[in-house]
């Protein structure tokens, strides 16, 4: 009995590990898409992202305007990023849905505000 329980302990400590080990491998080298989208605004609504993209040796700075044509406001990530902070201005304060997606096409994280500033973060 207690071989077998030794045993049983050594097998699921091992296939833990083959699937921790799987996770980190399938999770690396994927880029991200930040994606604010709003309702139809006024031409003349100001709508603007200055994003700060940590990555594991270096940072870039991206200041996005918006695409009236889609009603987006799209940030894009290089590969394995350790940091997004991205600060969001709409000046009317309407509805905004946010998602944030990997390169294999999943969403990661999705929510929706309704303010003139807002600052999204997501670390990974």
């Amino acid at each position: 009995m207690k071989k077998t329980l030794l045993l049983l302990t050594l097998i699921l400590t091992l296939s833990c590990s083959k699937d921790d080990e799987g996770t980190e491998i399938i999770n690396a080298n994927l880029s991200y898409k930040l994606v604010y989208t709003t309702g139809l605004l006024p031409n003349s609504t100001l709508v603007r992202s200055g994003n700060t993209i940590t990555y594991e040796t270096d940072f870039e700075f991206k200041e996005v305007g918006y695409d009236e044509a889609t009603r987006t406001v799209t940030v894009e990530t290089k590969e394995n990023p350790v940091k997004i902070e991205s600060n969001f201005y709409i000046e009317d304060g309407s509805e905004v849905d946010i998602k944030l997606y990997n390169s294999n096409g999943n969403v990661v994280d999705e929510k929706t505000i309704a303010q003139t500033n807002y600052t999204y973060t997501y670390e990974f």
